[in-house]
């Protein structure tokens, strides 16, 4: 089965879903990342441009850790998201590309707004993977992808419908994660979210470290949890 995480930043699907990511990836499934913005932001010592440079190398070396495909980046800017019709375009080009079974995102509830603006630009997207005349190159799809959301920093406001046990895995997801050197050095704090949060939704379900998800609801399309590793 093809799995897509399409994220805002470097380094979030690492944070909130790289164990459910490795996950799939030890059964046997294919996991690509998007990655939406182009991260140039997040420091106070790096240009914007290198910044960039750095934080994709970082991305590629967290995804070879996971032993996910090379990942796939777009250039929008960094905490600059807005809807547009290009953002949706894109979205589908990569969505028919990859051609995924189960997409992971943002929830478009996130307060961050890259990371409710992408998550609300796939489920925007996604009426459009089967018509033909959407002026991208990539095929149609026939076969909607099953859409589940991603907690935000801290899970503040996310109240989860499904659980991940990501215990056998969490040490994968930490050292996927400390690829982003980058990140550490601007802020640590990220690190203590993986742990502090893991543990909470571990706890929640009954196991030692958990990832939290909700499901994408559309007229005739309702989320099959079962897709979940």
């Amino acid at each position: 089965m093809k799995v897509m995480a399409i994220v805002a930043h470097m380094d979030d699907a690492e944070i909130y879903c790289g164990g459910t990511l490795r996950k799939y990836i030890e059964r046997g499934d294919e996991v690509t990342v998007l990655v939406v913005t182009n991260g140039n932001k997040g420091s106070h010592t790096l240009s914007p441009e290198e910044l960039t440079r750095v934080r994709r190398e970082e991305q590629r070396e967290a995804c070879r850790r996971l032993g996910a495909n090379e990942p796939m980046f777009y250039d929008y800017e960094d905490d600059m998201m807005i809807d547009s019709v290009q953002l949706r375009l894109d979205l589908v080009a990569a969505i028919r590309k990859v051609r995924p079974r189960v997409i992971i995102t943002h929830t478009p509830q996130d307060g961050s707004n890259d990371h409710g603006m992408v998550g609300m630009g796939v489920t925007k997207a996604l009426i459009s993977l089967p018509f033909k005349n959407i002026p991208v190159e990539e095929e149609p799809m026939e076969e909607m992808p099953q859409v589940f959301f991603m907690e935000p920093a801290g899970g503040v406001g996310f109240m989860p419908e499904q659980y991940v046990d990501i215990t056998d895995v969490q040490d994968k997801k930490v050292h996927a994660f400390m690829a982003y050197e980058s990140q550490l050095a601007y802020d640590p704090r990220y690190l203590e979210n993986i742990e502090v949060v893991g543990r909470f939704r571990g706890y929640q379900a009954g196991c030692r470290f958990g990832e939290a998800f909700q499901g994408y609801r559309f007229f005739g399309f309702m989320p099959d949890f079962k897709l979940l590793p």
